[in-house]
């Protein structure tokens, strides 16, 4: 198979004013091309609670969907109803990492989901899972350059070279991002429930909020079905949510509710992207971060991008139906629509 992150060669990042970092395509790439091939740093599971149709396998070097009824191994523990795996090979393989991971859940989970609720629990279930694959040094096994980059051409950054926690480590966001009021919280949050005896990682309450801005602004969910068809043809929404996770070469994709780029799991939960349609050399690429199936109208859309991501909308879309003047900064790109 091929190593992965794989990245085509005719894509390119950037930087657009006030709009920050973004891919482009540096020749044409054909309608149904795969422009990327993405594997999780971290991921962790729906909660039970939600009744998720999949569930993940724990194992690092796995990541498995399983339909939730289909047997499993699981922990001896019973750290977290979640944790579980494809079978006892699997498991096996996960000790290492796992027995970090059972001694936190067991000591901080009961507690952070009763006082804070499930989607707090999840989140700092996913950055610890992220420190102790940080700590364990899980997927630094071959940091051999294994996407095509132009070293040479001067459009190219060197984030799609970085692998592992320096991939994570470069990722957009941070304190400036959230309110303040947020980020004492999830400093609160460090203190009580991440800077723990049974989470010895070596991180301090700083770089621990730093990751948690990190991955409120870079996280994908998990869908068993494709974002980002467009135009919309099938009415069919992508599923239901089984899981999230950080993927850090994918992270550079910027967001358009008109994307020219499409994007799936497979078993493994490694992220297909795919051009939607021919794609224009110097055109910006763009993904949706949502089921566009959901959010039909504009005002929706716009909302559910502020809401989730903190940012104003100002894709050809979102312009065309909602007739407002295109921002500055996009009028320096090309998007490649036919007028």
């Amino acid at each position: 198979m091929t190593a992965l992150p794989y990245v085509h060669p005719s894509l390119a990042t950037g930087v657009a004013p006030s709009k920050g970092r973004l891919v482009t395509a540096t020749v044409p790439i054909r309608n149904g091309e795969t422009v990327m091939i993405d594997r999780p740093y971290a991921l962790v599971p729906a909660v039970m609670a939600d009744e998720p149709s999949y569930q993940l396998c724990s194992g690092h070097d796995c990541n498995r969907r399983l339909p939730s009824d289909s047997d499993k191994a699981t922990c001896s523990q019973n750290c977290a109803e979640e944790v579980i795996w494809c079978n006892e090979e699997c498991r096996i393989r996960d000790e290492a990492r796992h027995k970090l991971e059972c001694s936190w859940l067991q000591e901080t989970a009961t507690s952070i989901r009763s006082t804070h609720g499930e989607s707090e629990f999840g989140l700092l279930w996913l950055i610890a899972r992220i420190m102790i694959a940080k700590h364990l040094n899980l997927g630094e096994e071959d940091l051999s350059p294994s996407v095509s980059v132009r070293p040479k051409d001067e459009i190219s950054t060197v984030h799609f070279g970085r692998r592992g926690w320096d991939a994570v480590e470069n990722l957009e966001g941070g304190h400036h991002s959230f309110p303040s009021v947020q980020v004492e919280q999830w400093k609160d949050l460090t203190r009580q429930y991440l800077i723990t005896e049974s989470l010895s990682v070596g991180a301090s309450v700083e770089e621990f909020v730093t990751l948690i801005c990190k991955v409120e602004t870079n996280s994908f969910g998990l869908y068993p079905g494709i974002t980002g068809e467009y135009p919309i043809v099938s009415y069919l929404t992508r599923g239901d949510y089984y899981g999230g996770g950080i993927y850090p070469t994918a992270a550079m994709f910027n967001h358009a509710c008109c994307p020219n780029i499409t994007h799936e799991l497979d078993q493994f939960s490694r992220r297909i992207f795919k051009a939607g349609r021919d794609i224009a050399a110097g055109e910006e690429c763009c993904i949706a971060y949502f089921d566009l199936v959901e959010f039909v109208d504009t005002e929706a859309r716009r909302t559910e991008v502020s809401r989730s991501w903190a940012f104003a909308c100002g894709c050809q879309r979102c312009i065309e139906e909602g007739g407002f003047d295109l921002p500055h900064y996009l009028k320096e790109m090309n998007f490649g629509f036919v007028e």
